[in-house]
């Protein structure tokens, strides 16, 4: 969650699950609170998911997961999400590294963790999709949603 007042910027990440949060707090109206508070996150997430390193079982991958491919969008963008050797990966379908992916593990219910190379996106964030009444998918992802605008 960001904000703003005249003079100052927020940018506020939390990673429920991983116990970890990073916030930004600056006065100036030319900084970018947003991109260091996700590189923060991407630092210190990763070393908690490290730390935390435990041994999961895995879970076997579902064909039924397929039904999730497509390209989302929400405010902030767009996000691909495509199924690549039995599993899901997303990346910035307009970003200048489509190759540098991130993967969807599941964990469970419905649920997948996301799992990105380091300097990716945030780790461990918990990533859900929905089917609401009367079609679409909506993948759910660190407090906010996208809606699939398209189906590979």
């Amino acid at each position: 969650h960001g904000g703003s007042y005249p003079g100052y910027k927020t940018q506020t990440l939390i990673q429920l699950d991983g116990k970890v949060g990073v916030i930004v707090l600056s006065n100036g109206d030319d900084s970018n609170p947003g991109d260091i508070a996700q590189h923060l996150m991407q630092l210190v997430g990763a070393a908690v998911a490290k730390a935390d390193a435990h041994p999961k079982p895995a879970v076997a991958w579902d064909p039924s997961w397929s039904r999730f491919a497509g390209t989302y969008r929400s405010a902030f963008g767009d996000t691909a999400v495509v199924e690549l050797n039995k599993e899901l990966v997303t990346f910035d379908p307009v970003g200048a590294n489509p190759e540098r992916q991130s993967k969807l593990v599941p964990i469970g219910g419905g649920e997948f963790k996301l799992e990105a190379p380091a300097g990716g996106g945030v780790v461990g964030e918990v990533v859900r999709f929905v089917e609401p009444p009367g079609g679409g998918m909506r993948m759910y992802s660190g407090g906010s949603f996208s809606d699939r605008v398209a189906v590979p």
